[in-house]
């Protein structure tokens, strides 16, 4: 038996109504990425998951405008090449090092909070040889990373997120740091991971 013409024109309404229906929920597409190398990572950090500190540092990024402010030379120091964690492992500031601090050349203020492709630091040490004068004459920064492995880099884009920072993730006390190990049944690799 043939269904009537006006059968037809009801099915068809009723699929055409389910295909847009589902087109109208599919996600749209991702804005594009901002030129700004600073502004692009924040965008593309605030996807993924954070600790609360890093979330503040990327959406002050955004809500403030900032971007690369001009070019540093990017090193990096830690347990490998130097004292192992809690093993003197102190900043000449009297912090413990560990992966959310860097050090800076002089001319940067404690606690200012950077941004640099390899993430956002705390300022938190100032590190014999990071120096300006070891800097290129394109270069108007010099940070040295405490981590896991090794960076050694030129001319990279840097940005003064904030003059200062929370002055409980960038010093960590002696007290504090033996609360980390205790914490974390004494491995020295997961305590440094804040």
């Amino acid at each position: 038996m043939k269904a009537p013409p006006s059968t037809w024109i009801v099915i068809a309404a009723l699929v055409a109504g389910a295909v847009w229906a589902f087109i109208a929920t599919q996600p749209a597409e991702p804005a594009e990425l901002p030129a700004d190398p600073c502004q692009r990572a924040a965008v593309e950090a605030l996807r993924g998951p954070l600790r609360t500190w890093q979330r503040y540092a990327y959406q002050h990024i955004i809500d403030h405008g900032i971007t690369v402010q001009g070019y540093a030379k990017l090193t990096s120091y830690g347990y490998h090449w130097e004292n192992e964690p809690g093993q003197n492992a102190w900043t000449g500031c009297a912090s413990h090092v560990h992966t959310a601090g860097c050090a800076a050349n002089p001319e940067i203020p404690l606690g200012t909070l950077i941004w640099t492709p390899w993430g956002v630091r705390y300022v938190n040490d100032r590190g014999g040889g990071v120096k300006l004068r070891n800097t290129r004459r394109d270069e108007s920064a010099n940070f040295d990373y405490w981590t896991f492995g090794c960076i050694g880099r030129r001319h990279v884009p840097y940005a003064i997120v904030k003059p200062s920072g929370d002055r409980s993730v960038w010093m960590v006390n002696r007290s504090q740091w033996r609360t980390l190990l205790t914490e974390h049944g004494g491995d020295t690799k997961k305590a440094e991971v804040r």
